[in-house]
């Protein structure tokens, strides 16, 4: 921090310190250096210690006497918010009563869903397309060969006794 901004924060404190009581002789001193120092400020000075002469002149407000029977009687008129309602008035953009919240929580849902959908719909295609890309690789043999699949894989599959058949013989 500078020593402008230092001077100027030190000077705030003291005029802060007259609104609310008199100056010490050590403040004062301490004052009429920073005006010394700055001349633009004793206008301001001036101006404030007008205004706070006049407001310490002013009798203080009187308070009834039942004043704080009042105040704690205000109070317990209030109502009680339950737990949940004060940790939702966190979130100031959420909007008041069941129907809209309802409604924002099915739209959030369906959001969710619909996002779910898609990436399992992207992913499937992105399959999809790396399978393709392997297929046409020039390297790899033909796939011809598989149109007869089935047969040939039945042909491995030999039954070693057809129990029907030996119960007809016997």
């Amino acid at each position: 921090m500078n020593k402008a901004n230092m001077e100027k924060t030190e000077y705030q404190n003291l005029k802060e310190a007259g609104w609310r009581r008199p100056l010490t002789a050590a403040e004062r001193a301490r004052l009429r250096e920073f005006l010394a120092a700055h001349p633009e400020w004793q206008e301001t000075w001036e101006q404030e210690a007008a205004l706070t002469g006049l407001l310490r002149r002013r009798p203080g407000a009187a308070v009834s006497t039942n004043f704080t029977a009042r105040v704690v009687q205000a109070a317990q008129r209030l109502p009680v918010k339950p737990a949940w309602r004060r940790r939702l008035e966190m979130f100031p953009w959420l909007p008041a009563g069941w129907a809209p919240r309802a409604t924002l929580a099915t739209a959030m849902v369906c959001c969710g869903l619909f996002s779910f959908h898609e990436y399992g719909t992207l992913r499937r295609v992105q399959m999809a397309r790396e399978v393709a890309g392997i297929i046409r690789e020039p390297g790899l043999p033909s796939i011809d060969w598989l149109e007869n699949f089935d047969t040939i894989d039945r042909m491995n599959k030999v039954e070693v006794a057809d129990d029907g058949l030996l119960m007809v013989l016997q």
